[in-house]
């Protein structure tokens, strides 16, 4: 069971980031297939493409906060020690903390919204939620990878170690 989990923490993003990739590669390759060889095309698989994209987008977003590669300015960092490093990006840390969690509060709203109406999306006739849902889903992750971070944080202003400041994704 812990293999499990630490495979998880290590590389949810990634399986997910390639099925979704695939799902939106497989869909738009079908639809062109269709509509330049077949002359026909689908009235979901627009829908499924970019359903799936925004999945893909904000699993990224919790990609790139795990491994610290989202747009910072290194210049202060590059002046600090250790500690100093730490606690600038605890405090960077935080301030993401707490706009995703109000991100996830608002990004419910719709959610909320489309379950108590039962909206369904145009082409594939199923329950909206599921596609909304990709913003609460991708902030939790978010937040999740941020107090992750927060951790590291700590034990680095603490035992006075240099900071994680992040792996090459690529």
């Amino acid at each position: 069971m812990k293999k499990l989990f630490h495979a998880l923490d290590n590389h949810l993003e990634q399986w997910l980031l390639i099925t979704f990739y695939l799902m939106i590669f497989l869909t738009i390759i079908m639809e062109v297939i269709q509509r330049f060889i077949l002359s026909h095309s689908t009235s979901w698989g627009e829908e499924v493409a970019r359903y799936a994209f925004i999945y893909f987008i904000w699993i990224a977003v919790s990609l790139c906060v795990k491994e610290r590669v989202h747009l910072k300015i290194e210049l202060i960092t590059k002046v600090l020690d250790n500690r100093g490093k730490a606690i600038l990006l605890l405090v960077g840390e935080i301030v993401t903390a707490i706009i995703i969690a109000g991100s996830i509060y608002l990004s419910l709203q719709p959610v909320l919204l489309s379950i108590e109406f039962h909206s369904v999306t145009d082409g594939l006739r199923v329950v909206k939620a599921i596609f909304l849902f990709a913003v609460p889903f991708g902030c939790t992750l978010v937040l999740f990878r941020v107090g992750q971070n927060i951790i590291k944080d700590i034990r680095s202003i603490i035992n006075d170690t240099p900071a994680f400041e992040g792996n090459d994704i690529f």
